[in-house]
């Protein structure tokens, strides 16, 4: 399997929760925009730049979020990907195939969704929606789940109002949802 899907999808629902995946080599029009979901590049690292300092980085030189940035791109763990519209990158996702289990293997292997943002000027245009959807099928190649956190105000809503709902965890403020793909 390919390390990262390159992932199209087509119409409003495509991608949703419980909904199938579009053909590949389908293109989301929204707002008369063609949205692409590919893998990230070291070539997105200008554009990427910006949302990750959106999202919250640490205090270290932008130089070395790029050399982290190249690593997981070459690791096969990991899924880095990229929304594509006439402006260029204006969302990614990043997910985390976290491998077997020492004592279950893969009977529950889980994908965790660590970062999925959305320019502020591109957002409720279906980008996060794509970027979801790609996520949620490399992790369905590999793993029995997908989990992720989101902060309950500025980002559990997106989530929610794609039919998915999260559970309390240890920090209140950010519940935790699943996805759970069945028996592997």
């Amino acid at each position: 399997m390919a390390k990262n899907p390159v992932r199209r999808a087509r119409g409003a629902a495509a991608g949703g929760a419980g909904n199938r995946s579009p053909p590949a080599g389908a293109a989301r029009i929204l707002d008369g925009v063609s949205i692409t979901v590919r893998e990230l590049t070291g070539a997105d690292w200008p554009r990427l730049w910006p949302m990750l300092r959106d999202m919250g980085v640490g205090d270290e030189p932008a130089e070395v979020h790029r050399e982290r940035f190249l690593l997981l791109l070459a690791d096969p763990r990991w899924a880095l990907l990229g929304a594509v519209d006439d402006d260029g990158l204006t969302g990614y996702a990043a997910a985390q195939d976290h491998g077997p289990h020492l004592r279950s293997g893969d009977a529950h292997r889980t994908v965790r969704l660590h970062d999925l943002h959305v320019r502020p000027d591109r957002r409720r245009r279906g980008v996060g929606r794509a970027l979801l959807a790609a996520v949620s099928e490399w992790a369905a190649g590999r793993a029995r789940h997908l989990e992720w956190q989101a902060h309950r105000e500025r980002a559990a809503p997106f989530y929610e109002r794609l039919g998915h709902r999260g559970d309390p965890c240890p920090q209140p403020d950010y519940p935790t949802f699943l996805v759970d793909f069945g028996p592997r």
